[in-house]
């Protein structure tokens, strides 16, 4: 599966007018993703200007529970920094929150099989929440479609 999130290409729809590029490896030096077996940042950009920025990866574990921890881990991490700007209620299977100061961006993040997806998002008005949620949902879906071909 690390070599099919790593080899691309990612082929999964994104939202409104963004463009995804090739994937490419990254290196995260956070200790709750020291089993990952690989990471891969999956460029994106829109055409029109009016997202400033994303950041979206793809990180593979050995294990389910693995992937979980790190998801867990981070989720821990988001929720300690920004946990009162955001509704209750948020899971390792999906969690969003607005990162108000100082970065003023959006992070969503999820657990999904043997990966944990996150993306990062600039400018923070509501209606970019659903957008960067439709990400991490369509870097879940192409984690899941190369585990799917990795077991074929």
């Amino acid at each position: 599966m690390a070599m099919y999130v790593a080899a691309g290409p990612f082929d999964q729809k994104l939202p409104a007018s963004l463009q995804a590029g090739e994937p490419h490896g990254i290196g995260i030096k956070d200790p709750s993703a020291v089993q990952k077996l690989a990471a891969v940042q999956v460029p994106i950009e829109d055409p029109t200007g009016k997202i400033s920025s994303v950041y979206a990866s793809v990180e593979v574990y050995p294990s389910v529970g693995a992937a979980s921890a790190r998801g867990n881990a981070q989720l821990d991490r988001w929720e300690t920094a920004y946990g009162e700007h955001d509704p209750q209620g948020q899971t390792v299977d999906g969690f969003c929150f607005e990162a108000v100061v100082p970065q003023n961006l959006f992070i969503c993040g999820a657990s999904r099989g043997h990966a944990y997806v996150e993306t990062w998002l600039r400018p923070t008005p509501s209606p970019y929440r659903g957008v960067t949620q439709a990400i991490t949902s369509s870097l879940g879906d192409y984690a899941a479609n190369k585990e799917k071909l990795a077991t074929e």
